[in-house]
């Protein structure tokens, strides 16, 4: 049996800006485990929100395979692609968004109304487990940045996904509720056993991960591990 739900094996990824062609990986190499909370720093512009796109189905390669759990999703179709994001990867922005036309609730529900399968209690619970049980009515401008993020939470689990993907999720939040909401994280992933992939600037936050990746100059380096042998 594989160990590993994602894996990336010799990647390349590369953006047009203007004339130039800017290369982000070449070969890149990189296994996680499941059921672990992962880390990922790495100095702005050094790939960490490509590489979490790249996992979940968002972005290609140019080059190379991305596996779940020994599965090819680099050589799903489009339709196939989106279905398999939409059952097994949940996403968590720094930017929550959020569609300011509906309530928290119908926010929460929208990932399963797109697979055909909306249910308004199992959203609603899920807003009563990230603590929004009387916010549930409330539209995002009603709604304060941790609380929005909050929803963000509740959204991203409510196809019960086995892979959540959060880029800077503490990003646009002060220190005490961006604390709150890693701590929710970490809650949910333990409960849950979920695989959590998280990029961060902070390391107080990324000192909290199973493993700590550092990412630069287009690789990966574990930097620490807190899995006890």
């Amino acid at each position: 049996m594989n160990d590993y739900v994602l894996e990336a094996r010799a990647i390349n990824k590369s953006y047009v800006l203007g004339s130039s062609r800017i290369e982000v990986f070449s070969k890149l190499y990189v296994r996680f485990e499941e059921g672990l909370f992962i880390t990922i720093q790495g100095a702005s512009g050094s790939g960490k929100t490509t590489l979490l796109q790249l996992l979940g189905g968002l972005e290609k390669p140019d080059k190379g395979i991305i596996l779940f759990r020994g599965q090819n999703i680099s050589q799903f179709s489009s339709k196939t692609l989106a279905r398999w994001r939409a059952e097994t990867v949940g996403f968590v922005f720094q930017s929550y968004y959020l569609l300011p036309e509906l309530s928290a609730l119908e926010n929460v529900d929208l990932p399963a109304l797109i697979l055909g399968k909306g249910d308004r209690k199992k959203a609603t619970e899920l807003l009563e487990a990230v603590g929004l049980e009387k916010r549930i009515h409330h539209r995002p401008n009603e709604l304060s940045g941790g609380e929005q993020q909050r929803v963000a939470i509740a959204r991203a689990l409510r196809n019960d996904p086995s892979i959540i993907l959060a880029d800077e999720p503490t990003g646009n939040l002060d220190e005490e509720t961006g604390k709150q909401i890693v701590n929710l994280l970490l809650s949910i992933q333990k409960e849950k056993n979920k695989t959590l992939i998280l990029v961060t600037h902070e390391k107080e936050i990324a000192c909290l991960g199973d493993k700590q990746l550092l990412l630069s100059n287009g690789k990966l380096t574990e930097i620490q591990s807190n899995i006890s042998n």
